[in-house]
Formats: structure tokens, sequence, C-alpha cells
């Protein structure tokens, strides 16, 4: 009997053990299954089915995703909007062999391309710069054809495509010159992005300038941003533009100011602080990225940009942080505010935004900027990114933890990751042949 009793007491705790290890497996099983790394494993998972499922649809198929952003519909963050993305990207690969390829490629990425400063926008441009000049031919036959839809898309391609479409100038500058309004308009925004290339339209520039069509007057503005110092016959009607002109072009035409630099018989830094003072917000920040673009020679101006860095209105902060660094080349105040406002959620992408633009010289901001590649909005893991690769050789010791996020869902996050570790890496092969100890 007694030894029975025994077996049964070991028995019962041999059950007990089973049950409870059952019960923990449970709670275990429903642990990993409710965590955040099983939701991002489901979510890659379902990106990578997306991905290859996106390949194999036509060319037509994908501009049929696109077309409701031509209608004003974005969809929402999450799945959704990275199938729309990924579309818009693969419309610059694989080979164009037919006519309605090429025509259906275009459309798709000037739909895409005309949602300003928006992801689609980015994923135009690398779709764009992938698909590159290889509808030369087609882009001509655009601009110079009389169907306006056919215009305007060939016009924002080759914004996207910047400096890469130099070869248009000649007639685009017809085309500005044109006397149609809308011709002059669609000629104007295609040069946008040119940089110096844009150079030899600068006097059909100069006359938008005296247009009263105030949106191609900012475009004009825009140009001359790229143009910088050639520009210079241009700065007597951006003046007049800057004191009397509608709100917008006003300050645009600040910024352009900035760009061209000091000009005889004009203090353009003296001119541009003077906005600092104003009650929108928007002018102080365009009077800032002038003063940014003029670097020391708005040095006289510096304290009243560094008051500025303080200033609580919208993004002035940021744009102050970096306009400072611009005009004295100190890294430690500007660095300092910046990642100061990387715990803002409503400054936190301008403030990456313009650590990017320091490059190197915002080393001291890579802890900090670690810590956002965890963030959890993919367009601030993605600008995070960009700011490292853009930091060169001194973020090297990052590329382990860059990589990392290869496999996200987010394609632009992935096209991102592999610019930057490109770009490091580029980086420090460069400074290894150069004999740096520290490539």
């Amino acid at each position: 009997m007694e030894t029975q009793k025994r077996v049964g007491q070991l028995l019962s705790y041999a059950y007990g053990i089973m049950i409870a290890a059952a019960v923990v497996a449970c709670l275990i099983s429903i642990f990993y299954f409710t965590s955040d790394s099983f939701a991002a494993q489901q979510q890659k998972k379902q990106s990578v089915a997306q991905q290859a499922e996106l390949k194999t649809k036509s060319v037509a198929e994908l501009v049929e995703l696109i077309r409701p952003l031509a209608r004003g519909r974005r969809p929402s963050p999450g799945p959704e909007q990275e199938r729309v993305l990924a579309a818009i990207m693969l419309l610059g690969e694989g080979q164009v062999d037919q006519q309605n390829e090429v025509d259906l490629r275009i459309e798709g990425i000037a739909i895409a391309g005309n949602v300003s400063n928006t992801e689609y926008e980015a994923a135009a441009l690398i779709a764009m710069k992938k698909l590159g000049l290889v509808s030369q031919t087609r882009f001509k036959e655009m601009l110079h054809s009389e169907d306006p839809q056919q215009m305007a898309q060939a016009a924002i391609c080759l914004k996207l495509l910047g400096a890469e479409a130099a070869v248009f100038v000649p007639r685009l500058i017809e085309m500005i010159e044109s006397g149609d309004p809308t011709i002059t308009r669609h000629g104007v925004f295609a040069l946008q992005n040119m940089g110096a290339s844009a150079t030899p339209a600068v006097e059909a520039l100069n006359e938008v300038l005296l247009s009263l069509d105030f949106n191609a007057q900012i475009m004009a503005c825009r140009a001359v941003v790229g143009i910088g110092l050639e520009a210079a016959p241009m700065a007597d009607n951006l003046a007049e533009i800057f004191e009397k002109g509608n709100p917008s072009a006003r300050s645009w035409a600040g910024i352009a100011l900035g760009a061209i630099g000091p000009i005889e018989n004009f203090d353009t830094a003296k001119m541009l602080a003077s906005r600092l003072n104003a009650i929108a917000h928007v002018e102080k920040i365009r009077a800032l990225e002038g003063l940014a673009l003029m670097g020391d020679e708005a040095e006289s101006q510096q304290e009243l940009i560094k008051a500025a860095m303080v200033d609580p209105q919208g993004r002035v902060r940021p744009q102050a942080a970096y306009a400072y660094y611009c005009v004295t080349r100190q890294t430690e105040a500007a660095v300092k505010t910046l990642v100061e406002l990387l715990a803002s959620p409503s400054q936190c992408e301008q403030a990456l935004r313009h650590l990017r633009l320091m490059g190197p010289n915002a080393e001291p901001a890579i802890p900090d900027v670690r810590k956002l590649l965890k963030h959890e909005s993919a367009g601030i893991r993605e600008s995070a990114v960009l700011v490292l690769g853009n930091m060169g050789a001194v973020a090297a010791g990052e590329i382990p933890a860059i990589k990392r996020l290869a496999s996200d869902p987010d394609p632009l996050l992935s096209q991102a990751v592999e610019e930057a570790v490109a770009a490091i890496e580029r980086d420090v092969q460069k400074k290894k042949a150069q004999g740096d100890p520290e490539g």
C-alpha cells in the first residue's frame, strides 16, 4: 500500500509538472504571437509576398494602382501605402520595349511626382532616376505636343531628373518665351531642380518675374536657388518682389537672393534678417533659408540667427540652427539644438533633415540618430538612415544597425538602407585611398 501511495504521489507530481509546463508553453506562445516581434515578422512576410505579387503585374496594372493619387486619394500609412510606393518604384525597372509602356511609365511616374513633398514624390524620383533618359525621344515629342496633359507629364518627369535633363533646357526656354501662360508655366516647372544647368534660362526666367503669375514667380525663384551667382541679372526684380510681391513669392524671392549672394548697393543679409521679426513663421523660415545659402557672407547677422534658435514657432528652430551652422561653421550649438528637437514629434523630421545636410559635421548626433532607427514611424527610420549615410566614414560603425533595416517592408526605407550603406562604404574606401587612418 505504501508503495502504491508513493507511486500515486509521483504520478500526481508528474501530471502537475506537465500541466504547469503546458500552461507556461501556452503563455509563451500567446506572448510570442501577440508580440511586436511576431507582428514585425508577419509584416515582413506579407511585404515579401506583396513585392513578389507586384512583380507579376503588367505596367498598365501598376499604373492603375497609382491613378487614385491623381484624384487626391492617398492610402493611409501601412501595407496599402507600401503597395502603392512599391508599384511606383517598379515603373523604373525592367526593359522598355514598347511605346505604350514608355507612355504608361511616364504617366504613372508623373502622377506620383506631382504629389509634392511626399513619399510618393520620393518614390517617383527613384523610378525616374532608374528609367533615366531611356525615353528621351518621347520627352522631346511630348514637349512639342499640343496635348497639355502630355506636356505637363514631361515637365514633371524632367523636374525629377534635374540636371540629368539638361539637354532639354533650350526647348524649355522656348516654352517659357512662348507667350502662352500654361506652356510658360510648364517650362519653368521643369527647370526647378536643374541647378547650374538652368543658367542659360536666366534671361527667360527674369521675364517670368515681371509677370503677374505668382506661382510662376515662385518656380522661377526655385530655379534660381540652383543657379546661384550666375542669376545675378535677376537680382533687381527679385528685390522688387521681396519688397512688394505676393507673400509666398516674396519669401521665395528672399531665398533666391540668398543663393545669388551679395550684390552691389544691396545688403541682402540685412534685408533677409529683417524678416526674422515677421509674424508669419513661414517668412522667418524662408529668410533663414536665404541666410543659410549666403553662408559666411551673412556673418553680420549671426546674432539674430542665433536668437531665432529659441523661437518656438513652427519649424523656425531647426532652420535657424542649420542657418547658424552655415553662417558661422560652428557645429556645437547647431547640433545641440537639432538633437534636442529629435525628441519633438512635430520637429523630429525637420531636425533630421538639417542634420543630414550637415554631413560628417553632425557626427556628435550619431548616438541620438541611432536610437531613431527603431522609431515606430517608417519615415523617421528612413530619415535617420539617410542622416547616417550622409555622414560617410564617420558613421562606419553604424553599418550593422543600418543593415538590420534592409528587410523593412517600407520600400523607401529599404532603398535608403542600400544608398546609405553604399555611401558610407564609398567614403571609407576613399579615405583609405587617401591614407586617412580613420578611413
